[in-house]
């Protein structure tokens, strides 16, 4: 791995717009956002906060000279931060996202900030104004082609969505008597897609599934039916035993009274009946090169979100971070399994 520029403490010759981040987790995810802060002009690197010891020497031995602590109060002691970006494993970050919010500090979650909404407890128990400066990041939301055909969805150029599916996959290779211990297809995939489709659909009010186990209990295919408040049904499939994709897969299709749309994480393609928006009558498809990217290519869908963080604490918006949004997402997921359970249309909670 690339060693970490070297870079002063974060208090010396930062600015007064320079805000300081620091990261809880130093796995694969905290590492690179670490790299991404300290080469961001507008944040300084603060230091992390790790658990495991083993981790902190492998960051220390990647470059980091700030301080890496076991604890966040210790880390805190050491080197004060305005935010904190939450990269640790899925079942601790609710805790500490609540632990750095009541603190009175801006937070980052890399992903979903927990499995289901009974596990995001200590977030749900904050008074709503300070759960207000939670954001969330998930990758499809800053993928340049999905911005994309989320933006298409948005301008109103299809018309009005008369079907919608959705769809994610993913290769997860294991022995048949030996399946994942602690997660499904539900936990590994389908999140992302669900806060993407809150994002250019609305939000999820009621759903109905059914699942399937191929290698033992745990969910591997899932199968469902979500309405949107604004009455929009979108039919979703998730599986994470399909060979050939790497990395998760996700595919939107829209079809419109007046266009059709796929989008996916390869390519746009979008059908019009006649010229709208901008966009010329019949097939328009856009590609990864076709699009301008502000951030270097390899950089990754973190460090755009990091990006829009940075932009947040210096006053912009940065909506597609809101955290409500990811909130709603795991009450999607829960509705889900409650489905699979019951066979019946499940409410989300709201």
């Amino acid at each position: 791995m690339t060693a970490a520029p070297q870079t002063p403490a974060p208090d010396a010759g930062a600015g007064p717009d320079v805000r300081r981040l620091a990261v809880a987790g130093l796995g694969r995810a905290g590492i690179a956002h670490a790299m991404a802060i300290v080469q961001h002009d507008g944040c300084a690197f603060a230091g992390a906060f790790e658990p495991r010891a083993e981790l902190r020497r492998f960051a220390r031995g990647a470059g980091f000279t700030q301080p890496l602590e076991g604890t966040l109060t210790k880390l805190r002691e050491r080197s004060p931060f305005d935010a904190l970006v939450v990269c640790a494993p899925l079942d601790s970050r609710a805790g500490v996202a609540a632990d750095a919010l009541a603190a009175g500090h801006d937070v980052l979650v890399d992903g979903l900030p927990a499995r289901s909404l009974a596990a995001a407890a200590p977030l749900v128990a904050l008074p709503a104004d300070v759960r207000a400066r939670l954001r969330c990041a998930t990758p499809s939301l800053f993928h340049p082609l999905l911005r994309r055909g989320a933006a298409v969805i948005a301008s109103g150029v299809l018309g009005t969505p008369a079907t919608v599916r959705a769809s994610v996959f993913v290769s997860r290779v294991f022995a048949h008597g030996a399946p994942p211990q602690g997660d499904d297809v539900l936990d590994f995939a389908v999140g992302d897609l669900l806060v993407l489709l809150d994002h250019v659909l609305g939000p999820v009010v009621r759903v109905s599934a059914t699942a399937q186990r191929l290698y033992g209990e745990r969910v591997d295919e899932a199968h469902a039916t979500l309405t949107h408040a604004n009455g929009v049904v979108t039919g979703l499939d998730a599986s994470w035993s399909v060979p050939g994709y790497p990395r998760a897969a996700v595919v939107i299709e829209v079809e419109g009274d007046r266009g059709t749309l796929i989008a996916s994480d390869d390519a746009i393609e979008v059908d019009l009946a006649e010229a709208d928006g901008g966009m010329d009558a019949g097939v328009t498809r856009v590609l990864p090169a076709d699009l301008p990217d502000t951030l270097p290519f390899d950089s990754g869908e973190g460090a755009r979100a990091l990006h829009a963080f940075v932009s947040s604490l210096h006053g912009g918006t940065a909506s597609e971070l809101a955290g409500d949004r990811a909130m709603r997402a795991l009450g999607v997921l829960d509705a889900m399994r409650r489905a699979f359970a019951s066979g019946a249309t499940e409410e989300c909670a709201s």
